[in-house]
């Protein structure tokens, strides 16, 4: 260019062609499944990433027919190496989700303002607590060894959501009036009604003296989710 005295003027300006464009990868979501409901089992999930460059990210939570439910970040910058953000799966509403299957997709845009190719990641939620409940038949019973009503019958159900496919674990014991158990058994059931014939004996083998007794049903799903229930 031509200064004032019509000299000729030479300027270099330094420019930096950056013509790589940042790798996003690693998206991941853990753990999967979870149960945001309360409990304090698997409540929330971390959503991790990793950029190899430094670049403006959002982050959508989707639905299974991939409708946006939330946006977790939006256009938010985020340094080169692994990020990680949690959500408690909440709406945009702030209402909790229904169980179901889920996404996290995430977008980039470099200071270029190139677009990132998108990750996606997919997960399952459960809200759902399992429901247990348990009878027992007959109410009062003679554990003598007459042949005539030498035990009771308890009869306990299990549910838990249809989306998890382990069963629960179950526990079943019988109190005494000070509210100490006497006896306990652990079992591993589906959904469903079962059935335990107990004879009147405590752990030992030894039969109990009488008095009332309570037979009590607890337990969790796969998830780690609690429920009870007692006759």
């Amino acid at each position: 260019m031509l200064d004032k005295a019509g000299n000729y003027v030479l300027e270099r300006v330094p420019v930096k062609a950056d013509t790589v464009l940042p790798e996003l990868s690693s998206v991941s979501v853990s753990p999967n499944p979870f149960s945001p409901n309360g409990d304090g089992h698997d409540d929330f999930i971390g959503i991790t990433y990793s950029l190899s460059k430094g670049a403006k990210v959002t982050i959508t939570i989707l639905n299974g027919v991939g409708a946006e439910i939330k946006i977790l970040s939006d256009k938010v910058l985020a340094a080169a190496g692994t990020e990680r953000i949690f959500w408690y799966g909440r709406d945009a509403a702030d209402k909790v989700l229904s169980d179901g299957a889920y996404s996290v997709k995430i977008e980039g845009v470099d200071p270029a303002g190139r677009a990132l190719a998108p990750q996606t990641a997919t997960f399952s939620l459960f809200v759902a607590r399992p429901v247990f409940s348990v009878s027992a038949a007959p109410a009062t019973f003679s554990p003598n060894g007459d042949g005539r009503g030498d035990s009771a019958v308890f009869t306990y159900q299990v549910g838990y959501s249809n989306e998890i496919a382990q069963p629960a674990t179950v526990k079943l014991a019988v109190k005494n009036a000070g509210g100490t158990a006497v006896f306990n058994r652990t079992f591993n059931n589906y959904q469903g009604s079962y059935t335990y014939s107990w004879d009147g004996k405590n752990d030992l083998g030894a039969f109990l003296p009488d008095g009332i007794y309570t037979a009590e049903i607890s337990g969790y799903d796969a998830l780690g989710g609690v429920g009870g229930a007692d006759n």
